[in-house]
C-alpha cells in the first residue's frame, strides 16, 4: 500500500466493536466497498486520496437503521521507513437510510391528544429517507504494514460539522458525538 504507483481497490466487512458488545446482540454490520491512491509524492511528502461506498445496519431501542452512502478522504501524508502519518479531511455523506421503528418508539405515540382533547392517531412513517445525514470530519491517520499481507491503521479526530439527522450514536437524546476513532487489522488477498 506505501507503492506510489499503486491504486488498491479493496471490500470489506466489519462489525463495530462498541456497538455489537453494547447489548451482546452482535445485530450491527458494515459492508464498504473503495479505492485509495497516493496521487503524488515529493521526498518524504504526499497526497492520498480515498472513496468508500458503504451499506450499513443497525438495530438498537428506537429500531433498526439501514442507511447506505459515501465518503471522500483527502490526506496529505508524511511518509517514515515503513509507515505514514497524515492529516485526513474526510466528506461522509449518507444518500439515503431505511427506517423501521420500534415498538418503544410506537408506544411513545399511543397518548398524543389535540386541542379538544380528542386521542391523534399517529405514528413514525417506516420506509426510505433521503439525504439522512453528511459530516466533514478532520483528524489524523496512521499506517503501519505490520507483513507483506497484514497492515494496521489508526484514524482518529473531530466532527467539525455534522447536518441534523448525522450519526445519532444510540438514542435521539443524546445527539452527536462530536469525535471519531477507527482502529483497523486489514488482510490483503495476494
Amino acid at each position: 500500500m506505501l507503492n506510489n504507483k499503486e491504486l488498491l481497490v479493496y471490500g470489506e466487512v466489519s462489525f463495530p466493536i462498541l456497538l455489537n458488545f453494547k447489548d451482546n446482540s452482535f445485530d450491527t454490520w458494515k459492508i464498504e466497498a473503495g479505492a485509495s491512491a497516493e496521487l503524488y509524492q515529493i521526498k518524504k511528502f504526499g497526497l492520498r486520496t480515498k472513496v468508500d461506498f458503504f451499506f450499513l445496519r443497525h438495530e438498537q431501542v428506537l429500531g433498526t437503521f439501514t442507511p447506505f452512502g459515501f465518503d471522500l478522504q483527502l490526506s496529505p501524508v508524511y511518509h517514515f521507513k515503513k509507515s505514514y502519518l497524515g492529516l485526513q479531511m474526510k466528506w461522509h455523506q449518507v444518500i439515503a437510510t431505511h427506517i423501521a421503528h420500534s415498538e418503544y418508539v410506537a408506544s411513545a405515540y399511543d397518548e398524543i391528544y389535540d386541542k379538544n382533547g380528542e386521542i391523534i392517531q399517529a405514528s413514525p412513517e417506516d420506509g426510505w429517507y433521503g439525504n439522512t445525514g453528511s459530516s466533514l470530519n478532520i483528524g489524523i491517520e496512521w499506517f503501519k504494514p505490520l507483513t507483506t499481507t497484514l497492515n494496521l491503521s489508526l484514524d482518529l479526530g473531530l466532527i467539525f460539522f455534522s447536518s441534523p439527522y448525522t450519526g445519532l450514536v444510540d438514542a435521539m437524546m443524546i445527539g452527536q458525538v462530536p469525535l471519531y476513532a477507527n482502529l483497523v487489522l486489514s488482510y490483503k488477498l495476494e
